[in-house]
């Protein structure tokens, strides 16, 4: 027969079981953390994916709408869009925002003239930056995603060139048989 002593050491001890339990316990509590964070990391970058979805579309639209020739007005307008806030900002673009530093004998000359907006039959600016911003609250902070992409209006610009009737003349003068 077995002793007193050592159907004892068969089992755990009550000190043994508790600290198990609290190896446990502190086990599940990271896993859980874990889970609500990846959780919560899912769902920023699901809206994050549909407020990209949302700007690329849009951003597919103007561009598609000033390939057929419709300029979006220069301003600002705000919409909503599946649950985000979307702003779009057209603003024209001057040439020495683009680093072309033209002097005053350029500016009368040639077809930057027409780049520049001087004697242009259109009412718009050439070029345009057009952002759009697609914005969403995310607790207390306030998320966006952006898209730019810019405007050419090639007709003001062609409005200002000379035409071809005319650079063929300009060339018969100077050529010489």
């Amino acid at each position: 027969m077995a002793s007193a002593r050592e159907r004892n050491r068969r089992g755990f001890t009550l000190l043994e079981v508790m600290v198990a339990i609290m190896a446990l316990g502190i086990a599940m509590t990271l896993l859980t953390r874990a889970a609500i964070d990846g959780m919560r990391l899912e769902g920023d970058a699901y809206r994050r994916l549909g407020a990209s979805r949302v700007a690329n579309q849009l951003l597919a639209d103007l561009e598609s709408g000033m390939i057929s020739g419709v300029v979006p007005e220069i301003g600002q307008r705000e919409l909503e869009v599946d649950g985000y806030v979307v702003v779009v900002e057209a603003n024209p673009v001057e040439p020495t925002d683009l680093g072309i530093d033209l002097d005053e004998r350029d500016r009368d000359s040639g077809p930057l003239t027409a780049l520049l907006g001087d004697d242009r039959q259109s009412t718009g600016p050439p070029l345009l930056e057009i952002q759009i911003v697609v914005r969403w609250q995310e607790g207390i902070y306030t998320q966006e995603v952006r898209r730019t992409t810019f405007s050419f209006d090639a007709a003001s610009v062609a409005s200002g060139l000379p035409s071809v009737e005319e650079t063929d003349a300009d060339d018969d003068e100077d050529f010489e048989p």
